[in-house]
């Protein structure tokens, strides 16, 4: 979606939305910047289906479905700045779910959600109409890595390879990159000070080397902290980073038991690195580690799993993967693992897809809303169906789980 770049008073041929509909198609057809291409009569009839449900004769498409004009005829008129008549976030619920009853997910999310939301951008920004239901609901329910055909991989093979992998410390970022849908920056960053677990024996570590617990964290036991810095190539806590964090918000995230003991097994383990003390260090113990998926390859491929498809890169495992692995596998029906079934507006908090994007009603239903919500209801709304939703790798019997 476009920055919302305010209602500038535009000149000439542009200016002129008499008749919106049929007006942003012809605009797509002849765009007014001399070095952009105008749409084709395939995408023009993309367009002109999901809009108005006609084509440029007044002839109907011969579709199940309602078009936005068709479903919502009366969508201008409430949605007129200058009146009483409002368009709110159910008039883009209502039509999500009407185009859910007769097409497919790919195509409400890949095609026809995202043409309404930028025809009602488009018409936002020349204060045609005051908000933007359409983009509401791709904010709240869009799904990512729709392009990307991982190889599938089952929790309950990832817990039959971290059970046989013998470095603890790339089992602890696998486990955690999984279990949280860190990116890799979020994941490498990572510094002990940022990190809390109420157990003795990371007490005791992080007593002996003088290390004080962040505020964000302090009170906040098994639970790790995630800023939106670093930036890559920045300078953080006296280290210049390699990779940034990406997140748009800085995000505190819960630590259930089977990662707490994970990530217990390898700090026990960890050699002395000062400050700013990161988690995860190089094998030789002198810097940040760096690129863990080359580490992680190589033991899937020893251990037999595929990970690179040579006639078919884009099924190739990279540093997205398990950010996919934990949207997918915590949605209902889109995954192997059957014990979850979160909205996605949840998972995006997770993932630190929250942003700033926008203004005006838009922006305080979607992003800023959930960033409210989070930070004053973190126990209910994240920690607690986390805890009990998040799948399990059994890599640990039940009996031997850690006390604390």
């Amino acid at each position: 979606m476009s920055k919302d770049w305010g209602n500038l008073k535009l000149e000439g041929e542009i200016e002129k939305w008499d008749d919106p509909c049929n007006d942003f198609i012809e605009w797509k057809i002849d765009p007014p910047l001399d070095d952009e291409s105008g749409i084709g009569k395939s995408r023009e009839k993309q367009l002109r289906t999901a809009i108005t449900g006609k084509d440029a004769n007044g002839n109907e498409y011969n579709t199940e479905w309602d078009a936005w004009d068709q479903f919502h005829p009366n969508w201008q008129a409430r949605g007129n700045p200058e009146t009483d008549g409002q368009l709110t976030a159910n008039d883009g619920i209502d039509y999500y779910n009407h185009l859910r009853e007769h097409l497919s997910k790919s195509s409400v999310y890949g095609n026809i959600l995202p043409i309404i939301q930028d025809f009602l951008d488009e018409c936002k920004k020349r204060n045609i109409v005051d908000a933007n239901p359409a983009a509401f609901v791709l904010d709240q329910t869009n799904k990512p890595d729709t392009t990307k055909k991982y190889p599938e991989i089952t929790v309950a093979q990832w817990g039959q390879f971290f059970r046989w992998l013998g470095d603890p410390q790339i089992r602890a970022v696998c486990v955690l990159m999984a279990k949280l849908a860190l990116r890799r920056g979020e994941t490498l960053n990572i510094d002990l000070p940022f990190l809390h677990l109420d157990h003795p024996i990371y007490r005791d570590y992080l007593n002996k080397r003088s290390i004080e617990l962040r505020d964000e964290v302090k009170n906040n036991p098994d639970s790790v902290y995630i800023p939106s810095d670093p930036r890559q190539g920045e300078e953080f806590r006296g280290e210049v980073r390699e990779c940034g964090n990406k997140t748009a918000k800085g995000k505190l995230l819960p630590i259930d038991r089977e990662l707490k003991r994970v990530l217990i097994d390898w700090i026990s383990m960890r050699g002395d690195f000062g400050y700013p003390y990161p988690l995860f260090i190089s094998e030789k113990g002198k810097t940040r580690l760096r690129k863990p998926l080359r580490s992680l390859k190589q033991e899937l491929r020893e251990y037999g799993l595929a990970v690179d498809y040579i006639e078919d890169n884009d099924k190739n495992m990279d540093n997205h993967y398990f950010r996919h692995f934990f949207s997918t596998n915590m949605q209902d029906g889109e995954g192997t693992y059957d014990g979850a079934n979160w909205p996605w507006s949840r998972i995006k908090i997770i993932r630190g897809d929250i942003t700033n994007s926008g203004s005006g009603d838009q922006n305080k239903s979607g992003g800023d809303n959930l960033q409210r919500v989070y930070t004053h209801n973190w126990g209910n709304l994240i920690r607690e169906p986390y805890l009990r939703d998040i799948y399990n790798f059994g890599l640990y019997n039940p009996e031997h789980e850690l006390s604390g």
